[in-house]
This record gives structure tokens, sequence and C-alpha cells, in this order.
């Protein structure tokens, strides 16, 4: 039977934070992330990377705050050439953990409510999403230090024989569909 990320990552305490036993006040985790854990996603976009996830747990009697850190690099895709490409990326965020008997959605992102009788908190599936959210729309190849454009040259000139120029073809339309074209809306 094939394992699941989550049962993999319990098994070897990878981005799973035991805070049962912690005492009160500052903590701080650090979590290396790497290709391996990319490829628990089959869904992703990122196959490669190598970053470096700071946590600093805040522990109170009723809730913890997490303040997230992530620096690093990911292989991305660029949009122009379609070539992959290491790219920089960080990510800083806020994390809230509440505890309560009565387990209910999430308010928002930033809120996590565990029940009472947890003891850890997995953060695998936050750290992916905070890297994906870290990287821009539109990832291009950064210029390169000579100022020349650092996408694949032989594919952006294959690109460039194929952009259409001109005009667009107008489309003969039907002309029972012009008339609405006249009716005004008030």
């Amino acid at each position: 039977m094939h394992e699941n990320f989550f049962d993999t990552v319990k098994k070897k305490n990878k981005y799973v934070i035991q805070f049962k036993g912690l005492s009160e006040g500052s903590h701080k985790f650090d979590f290396n992330i790497d290709s391996a854990f990319f490829g628990y996603y089959n869904y992703s976009d990122i196959k490669e990377g190598n970053l470096v996830a700071l946590i600093d747990l805040v522990k109170r009697s009723n809730h913890m705050e997490l303040s997230v850190s992530i620096k690093g690099s990911v292989v991305v895709t660029c949009d122009r050439c379609l070539e992959q490409f290491p790219f920089q990326t960080e990510y800083h965020g806020q994390l809230f953990v509440k505890f309560s008997e009565v387990l209910e959605n999430e308010p928002d992102d930033e809120i996590i409510v565990l029940s009472t009788n947890e003891s850890e908190l997995n953060l695998g599936h936050y750290l992916f999403e905070s890297i994906c959210l870290s990287l821009p729309y539109k990832k291009v190849h950064p210029g390169k230090p000579d100022n020349t454009d650092g996408c694949n040259t032989d594919m952006i000139n294959k690109l460039n024989q194929l952009k259409v120029t001109g005009e667009p073809e107008k489309e003969d339309t039907d002309p029972r569909w012009d008339r609405l074209k006249d009716i005004k809306f008030n």
C-alpha cells in the first residue's frame, strides 16, 4: 500500500512540531525543504527546490503564534520560453493556532483550529502553500548581467517567427444579430 505524504511526514517527524511538552514562551524551529518535499505534491508546478523555513513559535496557555520565514530557491518553468530555471523566493507570514473542543472551519488562512487533544502541528501543507504564494503570477527568466534577456534565444526566435502581425480579420456576422447592437438600455 502506498503511503501518503502526511503519513510519511508523521513517521519522520518532518515539518511537524510537537508542542504538547513545550513550555509557554518562544521556541525556534527550522526545516529544510528539498525536492523530496515537492515530490509529494503531484499537482504542483514546482518539482525541485532548496529552501529553509525558520519558525518562531510563541506558545500561550490557550493559543500559539507562529512567525514563518521561508527563503531559498525553487525550479520553475519560464512562462515566456518554457525553459526551467532556479527562482529565488522569500516568504514571511504569521500563523495562529487556536484550541477548541468544537472543531470549526478556519475563519481565514492564517488561523488553524486544533482539538484540545492534539499534541502536534503538521506544517507541511502550510509551508507548501506559502512557497506557492510567494511566487509571482508571471515567472520569467531574470535578465543577464550584460542586460540581455535570460530566456532561451532559440525559443524566443521561434515565437517571433510565429507571431501574428497586422489587423485581425473581421468576421462576417449575421445581420439579424447586428440589429441587437442598436438596442440601448437605460
